[in-house]
């Protein structure tokens, strides 16, 4: 079962921490320090510790708490997000148990999921503790007392959680740099492409340069003059003027065939109606 604030107190589970942090159940972590990574940007703050920082959409920035905790042989605590940083689109990583006899700071990894800046500073809750006992036979134990971390041991601390910290981006999973990267090596592709194409016309012209050089003219099609381009062009001319004249002669013939059947068939006419007008007697 979670431990009352007033037994909180009582064992001195926190040091440094303020009486308006405690709550009926646990105790809400405040911010130290805060290390933003590296982010590719120009930024003043990247790759360093700072009391405050408006962390940018997919920003990432890891929080040092400005409390010390000492957690006996006999307790185990939980550490959650607190739910006003996540109203506010900042996640809270790498939380969860914090075992028997540890004793420290605590940090976590956070992550701005909304569209908008947010500002994270010092004094800023962004944990809540909650403690439970291993066992019931603790809540009689007397309260025991903690020192704070000197500034060597927060520093330690520190510079042991900024090892592997300084290998994060500033942004959640480094969209920017993704995209950065693919647009690169697209653009490296066409690259590629467009100097083979070059490349393989310019051999392609410099064949066709060197070619007539190499081969002996008797290999070659021989190229016409231009009597002969012309001499070409007038039978072209004389046949096509034939062409027109045959074309012509067989429109006049075959008006002249349709004219002979029209007058045949006068005739035909004609003769029909002679022998009708013999037949009838004379005055």
């Amino acid at each position: 079962m979670p431990l009352r604030s007033e037994i909180v107190k009582q064992r001195s589970f926190i040091t440094n921490g303020t009486t308006n942090r405690y709550r009926e159940v646990g105790y809400d972590l405040t911010i130290g320090d805060i290390f933003v990574p590296k982010d590719g940007s120009k930024s003043k703050y990247r790759n360093k510790i700072v009391n405050e920082y408006e962390v940018p959409p997919q920003g990432v920035v890891v929080i040092f708490s400005r409390e010390t905790i000492e957690i006996p042989e006999d307790i185990c605590a939980y550490a959650m997000p607190k739910t006003s940083l996540c109203s506010e689109g900042i996640l809270v990583f790498n939380t969860g148990i914090v075992d028997p006899g540890y004793r420290g700071l605590l940090s976590a990894t956070t992550v701005n999921f909304s569209d908008s800046p947010v500002k994270l500073s010092a004094d800023q809750p962004f944990l809540r503790l909650v403690f439970e006992p291993l066992s019931a036979q603790e809540l009689q134990e007397k309260p025991q007392h903690i020192e704070p971390l000197s500034q060597k041991e927060r520093k330690t601390y520190i510079n042991e959680k900024l090892v592997s910290a300084r290998n994060f981006h500033g942004t959640f999973l480094n969209i920017p740099g993704t995209v950065e990267a693919v647009s690169k090596e697209i653009i490296n592709k066409e690259r590629n492409f467009l100097i083979w194409v070059i490349t393989i016309l310019s051999v392609f012209f410099t064949l066709l340069t060197v070619i007539p050089t190499i081969i002996p003219k008797d290999y070659l099609p021989n190229t016409p003059t231009k009597n002969q381009i012309d001499s070409l062009a007038k039978e072209y001319a004389m046949r096509e003027t034939m062409t027109n004249n045959i074309e012509n002669l067989a429109d006049k013939m075959t008006k002249m065939e349709n004219q002979l059947k029209k007058s045949k068939s006068e005739l035909d006419h004609i003769r029909k109606q002679l022998p009708a007008r013999a037949e009838k007697p004379g005055p």
